[in-house]
């Protein structure tokens, strides 16, 4: 057994497995730290070790758990969590295209001085957007929606005629499997109109307030 001074060089190093020191080789204590921890098969750097100096892990293992298999990236995980990108403020301007990343946000519609015709995407497996009027008064112009790669419409509208009396003027509205371009008058506050697609479909549900009926077409 070497000893240095009054320490004993092989004490608990034996115990992992390291060989004993030689009375001419006395290990320095960086040394002894790093054949320790190379029998507790640690590979990590000086350097990588300190990091996490100082930080208290208090997460279970259900809770590491729970990220087993995630694949979202870091930018991808903020911006689901970024409030302030959920909705898209729609200028006035005579056309507006959906955009596949704005997919799962609100879109609205405050005032436009003319007809708008928007376009939607090619139809892919859950892309969906929600568009309301967000205006104050009816719009006296027109909103119209055609799909990208002629991609039918399915679902259906609820209309709500705002000429018919009380209790007379909810009907419903419904595309005929081919159609891909819809027309909604006048839109009123509390029209509502939501999209989903599947590969190779729109589908629809809307609730439109308008003096007018809306239409489904082929063009």
């Amino acid at each position: 057994m070497a000893l240095y001074g009054a320490f004993d060089q092989t004490l608990h190093l034996d115990e992992l497995d390291t060989p004993l020191v030689a009375q001419d080789g006395v290990l320095t204590p960086a040394v002894r730290r790093a054949r320790v921890l190379a029998n507790l098969g640690v590979t990590s750097t000086a350097a990588e070790l300190n990091v996490l100096d100082g930080i208290a892990v208090g997460l279970t293992a259900a809770e590491l758990s729970i990220l087993d298999g995630v694949t979202a990236t870091a930018a991808e995980l903020n911006a689901a969590a970024d409030v302030s990108g959920r909705l898209v403020d729609i200028a006035d301007a005579d056309t507006y295209a959906f955009l596949v990343a704005d997919s799962g946000k609100v879109h609205v519609v405050s005032a436009i001085t003319g007809d708008m015709a928007f376009t939607l995407p090619a139809a892919a497996v859950g892309l969906n957007f929600e568009l309301r009027m967000g205006g104050i008064v009816a719009e006296a112009d027109d909103w119209t929606f055609t799909t990208t790669a002629d991609d039918p419409f399915a679902g259906g509208l609820a209309w709500f005629d705002e000429d018919a009396g009380a209790g007379d003027g909810v009907d419903t509205v419904l595309p005929n499997g081919t159609d891909d371009f819809m027309t909604i008058v006048n839109p009123d506050v509390g029209t509502k109109i939501e999209f989903i697609a599947n590969a190779t479909v729109w589908y629809v549900c809307a609730r439109i307030m308008s003096d007018t009926i809306p239409t489904f077409t082929t063009p």
